[in-house]
């Protein structure tokens, strides 16, 4: 959809909505009086004011509450005194299940705000009203200046918003405060919960019904639609998702890449590994990377029987048409450079199991000084495909695979376990004489290392590690990535002068 169509359907959505709790609202109220006489409170409750409501508020932001992926109900956090905290909707990103929008919903009856002996001020009075609370709140001032109900209630989003941790605090973009009939946002809470700064009116909108909030629909959708709050345009596309998404003109080339994808097969008592190949185009727009795969270009990784510069062949056949097809249907331009030019991946809180297969390189080249001896660029990151666990993107800039045919050094014996078990490096019972889902060299190839000792030592160094562990480093495209000044101290090496 475009902008305008999708704040059209949300007018349209959240009209529907208003309008079938008018419906229900007399039949919703007798109910809940019968059930409220015994205890003096007759007021419309929470509980249906997030189903008819709220609930459906968020749906026509593109929030699916049903969806686990999209939103967490009754997300539990802990306040700074060991007290359980209870978020009713923390909006979160599928991939890293960071909290992007937090909802606290009340009752439809509960008032707005103001002050103990004011009327209730309009939409611009009540955001500089609520920023003079917060302000007070964080200076330590015991009595704000709202009805007591609304300073229990910012004392709460007060300590909802300092519970969250670092990721937390970075990736939280809205704090939203509804009865239904009316909204308020907090589009910077943590420059308003958290920094000493001064709260500013600017940062709260306030919608005091319903009326007010579909004639602000542009704005309310701006602000809290899913798709304005989260990049929901995946890293890889295939080509016809590349054209539905991205406008002709508004791509550049960053680099040449490919898919690495690994798969077992065979019986379950002998499972055997098998690695495909796409080729794709890295493109940027808008400052972001996305990957353009041919999913329909399938390479099978090399078998013994096929010398690498016809692998490579095969590759680079592949990723010209692909080059060919994008020329013409998106009119993409390709100046491409080497990868030391490339970017980057992005690298931004990476969810846990990223965390483990895909580190960010932190390098410790001695006991006693970290060293910046390599690239910070990530130019190895999954694909970010839901439950491809072996799925892993790779940029390989000017170039159409990871592997280099020319040594870029002379010959080392360690290719062999058997040399390097000879000198004292070879893992004791390791062997690499096959192919693994993590290395898709074998023993005595020209691309394979045996040494244990180098293999340890670029533990996190190592671009490729989580696909390629005893690839020579000598044969890889990211050699001087990984070891920059100190490619001199690989054992394995002597540069030519």
């Amino acid at each position: 959809m475009t902008q305008f169509a999708d704040v059209e359907d949300f007018k349209v959505r959240f009209s529907r909505a208003t309008a079938k709790f008018v419906r229900y609202e007399s039949y919703l109220r007798e109910q809940y009086a019968r059930q409220g006489r015994a205890s003096g409170n007759t007021e419309l409750l929470e509980r249906p004011t997030r189903r008819y409501l709220v609930d459906e508020l968020l749906a026509a932001l593109g929030w699916d509450v049903g969806n686990p992926g999209h939103v967490a109900e009754e997300a539990r956090s802990q306040s700074g005194d060991g007290r359980n905290l209870y978020f009713d909707y923390l909006g979160i990103s599928p991939e890293t299940r960071v909290p992007v929008l937090l909802v606290e919903a009340k009752g439809f009856d509960v008032p707005l705000p103001k002050t103990a002996y004011d009327r209730y001020p309009n939409a611009s009075e009540m955001a500089t009203l609520l920023a003079t609370a917060v302000g007070e709140l964080k200076s330590g001032t015991k009595r704000l200046a709202v009805t007591s109900s609304w300073a229990i209630f910012l004392k709460d989003m007060y300590q909802y918003v300092q519970s969250l941790d670092d990721d937390g605090r970075t990736s939280l973009r809205r704090v939203v405060i509804s009865a239904g009939r009316w909204l308020i946002v907090f589009k910077e809470p943590i420059s308003t919960f958290i920094s000493p700064d001064t709260v500013s009116a600017e940062n709260i909108d306030c919608y005091v019904d319903f009326d007010e909030i579909q004639a602000g629909a542009d704005q309310v959708h701006e602000c809290l639609a899913r798709s304005r709050l989260l990049d929901s345009v995946p890293l890889t596309l295939d080509v016809q998702e590349a054209l539905r998404t991205f406008t002709r003109g508004v791509l550049s080339v960053s680099s040449r890449a490919i898919l690495v994808v690994t798969n077992e097969a065979g019986a379950l008592r002998a499972r055997y590994p098998v690695r495909n190949i796409y080729p794709a185009i890295v493109v940027s727009v808008a400052g972001r990377v996305h990957a353009i795969v041919d999913y329909s270009c399938v390479i099978r990784e090399r078998g013994q029987d096929e010398s690498p510069q016809d692998f490579e062949e095969r590759i680079s056949a592949g990723g010209s048409k692909l080059e060919s097809r994008l020329r013409t249907s998106i009119g993409l331009e390709f100046q491409l450079a080497s990868v030391d030019a490339f970017q980057g991946f992005p690298a931004a809180r990476p969810s846990n199991a990223q965390r483990d297969a895909v580190r960010r390189p932190v390098v410790y080249y001695d006991h006693s000084e970290a060293v910046e001896s390599m690239s910070d660029t990530l130019f190895v990151v999954r694909s970010g495909v839901e439950n491809a666990h072996f799925e892993y993107l790779v940029a390989t800039g000017s170039s159409w695979f990871y592997k280099t045919q020319s040594r870029q050094s002379q010959d080392c014996d360690y290719h062999f376990l058997e040399h390097a078990r000879r000198d004292g490096v070879g893992a004791a019972g390791a062997s690499r004489d096959v192919q693994a889902m993590d290395s898709f060299t074998v023993d005595g190839e020209a691309h394979h290392c045996a040494n244990a000792d180098l293999i340890a030592s670029r533990h996190e160094r190592c671009h490729l590690r989580p696909i390629e562990s005893h690839l020579c480093c000598q044969a890889c495209i990211f050699l001087r990535q990984c070891w920059a000044e100190k490619v001199t101290d690989l054992p394995c090496i002597l540069l030519p002068q």
